[in-house]
């Protein structure tokens, strides 16, 4: 009976379908912006999470698609974009996501379509930035053609489709090296926070001793830019909090060495960079011509 009892229970747990990957580091912050997606995201059936590169626009979204994806029935599905070069490809990268046994014969809008019918389901398209119109249009078709489907973007623009909401991911908080209630632990920011996490898990426990007024100002230089900070914090493998801080003039040079696990555009600060340009058009790039030659001091 009691056997019994526990069956009946376990049945009646929501079932968690989907291919979101868990997490392999801790999750800092953004407590405004997770809530903020929420509430758009229940009004909404895009919602495109935009900004810079180096913002967390990725981590954000899987940990809003992971608190919401029960309220799916059918699941939370990621589909990384950022390796699809062609959006003659992009249909099959989102199908092999959703569906990774589909019929190679048939057309993959039309295989999306009816894998779609009758489900209601949450897709994480992250990294559109590079396909826009491929993604505005396949949202566009998707969205019409499967009532139960609701999207969930990251773009460094909007995707420009009807009924879009934009959520703008901005920097963390940095702390004001000058304010001592910003450097102690129970008035941390979240970019020092995670400055602290990360090179917790870099050096262990005892390196939170080591931090200070020095990390603070290492946020705040590098402007509570997530990327910019945990690519910091790995550089006390080799370098004390003081070290990093004389060598931010040359910040390019010395926030390298990212988790080779991470895209490669997320290994430094330079390829994240590269990544936006490349993005820009020909006039655009022009634009961006002279500020190579403008002294590092300058602040657009």
């Amino acid at each position: 009976m009691y056997s019994e009892w526990i069956g009946r229970r376990v049945a009646r747990i929501p079932k968690e379908s989907g291919n979101l990957p868990g997490d392999t580091t801790s999750f800092v912050g953004r407590k405004h912006d997770v809530a903020r997606s929420r509430q758009l995201q229940g009004r909404t059936r895009l919602l495109t999470l935009t900004g810079p590169g180096g913002m967390g626009k990725s981590r954000l979204a899987l940990r809003v698609a992971a608190q919401v994806r029960r309220s799916f029935p059918d699941g939370a599905w990621l589909a990384d974009l950022a390796a699809v070069e062609k959006e003659e490809l992009l249909e099959h990268a989102v199908l092999a996501a959703l569906e990774p046994g589909h019929d190679m014969g048939q057309h993959p809008l039309a295989a999306l379509t009816d894998f779609l019918q009758g489900k209601r389901l949450l897709l994480v398209l992250d990294n559109c930035e590079h396909l826009l119109h491929g993604c505005a249009l396949l949202v566009h078709a998707l969205l019409a053609s499967a009532p139960g489907l609701q999207v969930l973007a990251t773009s460094r623009q909007s995707l420009g489709v009807a009924g879009e909401h934009l959520l703008t991911v901005s920097p963390l908080s940095a702390p004001h090296p000058d304010d001592p209630g910003q450097v102690t632990a129970a008035g941390q920011s979240e970019a020092l926070r995670l400055f602290a996490d990360r090179a917790a898990a870099t050096l262990g426990e005892h390196a939170l001793s080591e931090l200070g007024r020095a990390a603070a100002l290492i946020c705040h230089r590098l402007d509570g830019i997530p990327l910019a900070v945990e690519l910091a914090a790995a550089r006390m493998r080799v370098l004390t909090c003081e070290q990093i801080l004389d060598r931010l003039d040359d910040r390019f040079a010395l926030l390298t060495g990212g988790s080779k696990a991470a895209p490669a555009r997320q290994q430094t600060m330079r390829a994240a960079v590269d990544w936006s340009y490349d993005l820009c058009g020909p006039q655009e790039q022009l634009l961006w011509g002279p500020f190579v030659r403008l002294p590092r001091q300058f602040r657009p």
